[in-house]
């Protein structure tokens, strides 16, 4: 019932164990059981969990198990985000707003919190703002503004832009290992690597250099009319299950449009069309695999044109970036623009 009306497990387990005291737990301990928890793995692995949790639970008081609980469910409810978390870290350990945006990029860049924290108080600010890509953790996503009509482009980017198809897909993030292994990130960063084993073998086939970070989006396709589907086609791919069968029964195409890492070099500062003709010299298109269509140019009327013949081959609209534009880690800004139909 307690939890029908708040939806919050940890006031649940709080109101389990109110009257208990707990045994003392030291935050090493609870640290030491979840990380336990978490690489505990094979057969019976759920059933261990489950029983690695409940000891650690009963150890606890009410106040601890709410708050443990939380912790594990992600959903702290602490009032505090992410922003105001680097704001203290930025205070702490040096102050100032540009060592806050410092903070901001590696958080961008390592998508853990915990890290940056970690990391900002071994090497200090200076030795942050020189954090790289690591392959494997997942780099927040950049994003677009949007505009409501194409002639408000020349208002936010001067000069030549890359006008892209806007896919009606699932924008992935792809970490090529040095071993061979591919490792696919949603936006939310999530592992989703299982559900796509078909661009999986693409990129093991397609790709020329040794390790690297891209992104692009996973659309799904009919390959008789040579037509992209719409996003709710490509969502039967979202399974645990039968994943094969749906491999056949829905064929997919990974767009690519930007590289982020490779072979120990950072892209991220460097200007999109130099990631673009870095992209297109290290990969080569083999299905699912293809580059994404694209034009530069500064001429309206070609992006006009462009964005039709982009709602004919199936596309939602277009996205406009700056050619000279760097990729923004975990930002919303003018260096990308969308427009839909």
């Amino acid at each position: 019932f307690l939890f029908n009306k708040t939806g919050d497990l940890g006031l649940v387990i709080e109101n389990l164990r109110k009257d208990k005291k707990g045994a003392g737990l030291r935050i090493e301990e609870v640290f030491e059981r979840l990380v336990e928890i978490a690489k505990t793995g094979g057969l019976g692995s759920q059933e261990k969990k489950i029983n690695l949790l409940l000891d650690l639970l009963l150890k606890t008081s009410g106040l601890e198990a709410k708050y443990i609980v939380r912790t594990i469910l992600g959903t702290l409810r602490l009032g505090v985000g992410e922003m105001i978390f680097l704001y203290g870290l930025s205070k702490a350990f040096g102050g100032g707003k540009k060592q806050k945006e410092t903070l901001e990029y590696a958080f961008n860049v390592l998508s853990d919190l915990g890290e940056v924290a970690y990391l900002v108080s071994k090497l200090g600010i200076k030795k942050i703002a020189e954090i790289e890509p690591k392959i494997g953790v997942p780099i927040r996503m950049m994003a677009a503004n949007r505009i409501q009509e194409l002639e408000e482009v020349g208002e936010h980017i001067k000069g030549s832009v890359s006008v892209e198809d806007k896919y009606d897909g699932e924008r992935i993030q792809a970490h090529i290992k040095k071993s061979g292994e591919i490792v696919l990130f949603s936006r939310r960063q999530e592992n989703i690597t299982h559900q796509y084993p078909d661009v999986v073998i693409g990129f093991k086939k397609s790709f020329k250099a040794r390790e690297a970070i891209v992104e692009g989006e996973v659309v799904a396709f009919d390959e008789e009319k040579n037509k992209m589907l719409p996003f709710q086609v490509l969502m039967s791919r979202r399974r645990k299950h039968a994943i094969e069968e749906y491999v056949r029964k829905i064929p997919v195409r990974y767009f690519l449009f930007d590289l982020l890492y490779l072979d120990g070099k950072n892209f991220l500062k460097k200007p999109l069309k130099e990631r673009r003709t870095a992209l297109e010299r290290f990969f080569k298109e083999i299905a699912p695999v293809n580059f994404g269509r694209y034009i530069v140019t500064n001429n309206p009327i070609k992006i006009q044109s462009y964005f039709t013949d982009s709602i004919k081959r199936g596309a939602e609209g277009v996205m406009i970036k700056d050619a000279s534009g760097t990729y923004r880690a975990g930002t919303r800004g003018w260096l990308w623009i969308k427009f839909k139909k």
